[in-house]
């Protein structure tokens, strides 16, 4: 595979959708990755051949990747060498961790990172006891997170990890209590259509995978209610953003970051002014300031430059609920508990993972 990779001849070729919202129509094109120099190209002429920051890993059944401000999602193998070489490359599996795991989330997922797992699918759920019966599991009352995980040999490979290996990074013995994987390889795609349904699309892997220490960071302070993995495409992405525009230098730059690739999306919760709490954690929008003003921040510690800042937080205290019910409202998610909580209770957060 990687002889191929690195010969400029290979070249692989996907069938893609991409929704025309002015026209109210889905238009197909032919979408060509060379891995060699990873350069991409697009007919019905879109795209000449050029320079990209997609992947080969990006790119699977399902998929939805993002090019020139075009979120386009991939419905099939445009040929049958692509299907013959790409077909085994990632394979996927299931991992739930159940409501005594969730506390561990940010080392699990850090731990998946080093085993080398991407993620296309991930959110929170309480899920009833249908869904246990489906999965063939218990302790599942409260809240538990869903993953999609992918890699070579995923199924095998997680099941090793989940089986003896996870305690290198989940400091308790009991580690495999509250993780559940399928117990047979053949029951992968239904147990994973059991708890993500067909509504829940995939979205790219993450080039960034500092959200595990984020996330782990963000616990030791405040309760996470809700989350999700999401993909906001350009238009959804300008209208979340309006706010910024014309305001902040940095918002065209803003905007490409925030729609370049998946974003966990959660709802915080804890007591308080919760909004000022977690603004003092994020820190300063600009890293280099929020190293000197605040290092033990969020930005400080995991951002890059004004723009690639690691998360997105809710400024006003009044802004938490409308930026949720908005984020739902665009990204087809469904953070539940907005309305439960009083609006010094909640905030939202993004974490921009391109």
């Amino acid at each position: 595979m990687e002889k191929l990779e690195s010969d400029p001849k290979t070249r692989y070729c996907f069938l893609t959708e991409w929704f025309d919202f002015h026209a109210q129509l889905y238009r197909q094109y032919e979408f060509f990755f060379y891995p060699s120099d990873s350069t991409i190209e697009m007919r019905r002429t879109f795209l000449k051949r050029s320079k990209s920051e997609i992947r080969l890993i990006d790119l699977f059944l399902g998929a939805a990747i993002n090019v020139h401000s075009r979120q386009l999602v991939i419905k099939d193998y445009g040929d049958e060498y692509t299907r013959k070489h790409l077909k085994n490359q990632l394979t996927s599996s299931l991992l739930v961790i159940k409501p005594e795991g969730v506390p561990f989330l940010g080392e699990i997922l850090t731990g998946l990172h080093e085993e080398k797992f991407s993620c296309c699918r991930m959110r929170m759920a309480n899920l009833d006891d249908s869904i246990a019966n489906q999965l063939n599991t218990s302790g599942l009352n409260g809240t538990s997170i869903v993953l999609e995980v992918l890699r070579a040999d995923a199924y095998n490979t997680l099941n090793k990890l989940v089986e003896s290996e996870f305690e290198k990074y989940v400091k308790t013995p009991s580690v495999r209590s509250f993780l559940h994987i399928p117990s047979d390889e053949k029951d992968v795609d239904r147990q994973l259509n059991a708890v993500f349904g067909t509504n829940i699309p995939r979205t790219a892997t993450f080039k960034n995978w500092k959200y595990g220490p984020i996330i782990k960071d963000i616990q030791k302070h405040f309760k996470i209610s809700d989350m999700e993995l999401v993909h906001l495409d350009n238009r959804n992405g300008e209208e979340f953003l309006e706010v910024y525009k014309g305001v902040v230098p940095e918002y065209h730059l803003m905007l490409t970051q925030l729609t370049a690739g998946p974003l966990i999306a959660m709802e915080l919760v804890g007591d308080g002014d919760i909004v000022q709490k977690f603004r003092e954690l994020a820190g300063p929008g600009d890293p280099a300031l929020a190293k000197q003003l605040r290092p033990d921040s969020l930005r400080a510690k995991y951002g890059v430059d004004k723009v690639k800042n690691a998360v997105h937080c809710t400024d006003l205290p009044e802004d938490g609920v409308l930026e949720v019910i908005d984020l739902n409202r665009r990204a087809n998610i469904s953070l539940k508990s907005f309305n439960k909580m009083t609006f010094s209770d909640y905030k939202v957060t993004l974490l921009k993972l391109g």
